[in-house]
């Protein structure tokens, strides 16, 4: 048995002891066909430069650079592989969705699967990586509650987290909630979109906040979640901005409006 296998052995059994079958579904279909492509440094196949792993949701096959793959982007993938529900040309993995020509959720994905890798596989070096993400991603499952959000990433609904998202806000507001991770997640590292990046966060700490707001009270509210988004980029040290006090007053005040003239 080669060492991938016996990771891969860990990590089912790891999966088996976590979740409840019925979320599992997705998994035991996935694994039973499962493909790894070990290849080279210098023959990339699908993967760039700086890409080390990669699951290909059409073909149920993660791509790993020879010698590169490490055990948290063995795990990752793994994820991948656990939550998707792809159908022919119909991508669900997780909570990414490509279907019809709509491409949607793969910031939360992203993120999400990262957290999970962490909860479920210890501390790795390098977790810079989609660390706005996980962040994010760590706030909306305190709002959905852990088995939920864990069941509907598992299954691939994303349209059940909206559902439940839409409970402490409305539908639209969500849904452009999960547009703006998007935003971020692709255009985080580029100074020239910056301005955007940062009005895209602000939306995103305003849904959270008034999604905290209606299932927390107020005191709950300000002792926890404030949105500490920290990165790597020099540029992204202004965001820091979102924390300021104005800020959440402004929210806060605004979401009280709101709720009278409802």
């Amino acid at each position: 048995m080669t060492e991938i296998d016996n990771k891969i052995n860990k990590f089912k059994y790891t999966l088996i002891n976590s979740f409840n079958d019925l979320d599992l579904v997705n998994f035991y279909s996935n694994l039973a066909d499962l493909k790894i492509i070990e290849t080279t440094d210098e023959i990339y196949g699908k993967l760039d430069y700086a890409t080390n792993s990669n699951y290909d949701y059409l073909k149920n096959c993660i791509i790993i650079k020879k010698n590169k793959i490490s055990d948290k982007s063995l795990y990752h993938e793994l994820f991948h592989m656990a939550s998707n529900a792809t159908i022919k040309n119909d991508i669900k993995d997780g909570f990414y969705l490509f279907q019809n020509k709509r491409n949607f959720g793969l910031g939360i994905n992203e993120g999400y699967t990262e957290y999970l890798t962490r909860k479920y596989f210890g501390k790795f070096d390098n977790e810079y990586v989609y660390e706005f993400e996980v962040i994010i991603a760590k706030y909306i499952e305190d709002i959905i509650g852990k088995n939920k959000m864990e069941s509907y990433y598992l299954r691939a609904q994303l349209d059940s987290l909206i559902d439940d998202l839409s409970l402490y806000s409305d539908r639209d507001r969500a849904i452009l909630f999960i547009t703006d991770i998007d935003f971020v997640h692709y255009f985080l590292d580029q100074e020239d979109m910056q301005n955007d990046v940062l009005a895209a966060v602000n939306r995103i700490n305003e849904f959270i906040i008034c999604c905290r707001l209606s299932k927390y009270n107020l005191s709950y509210l300000e002792k926890n979640s404030l949105l500490k988004v920290k990165y790597n980029m020099n540029f992204f040290e202004k965001f820091n901005m979102i924390q300021d006090e104005i800020f959440i007053k402004d929210i806060v005040s605004k979401y009280n409006k709101e709720k009278i003239v409802k």
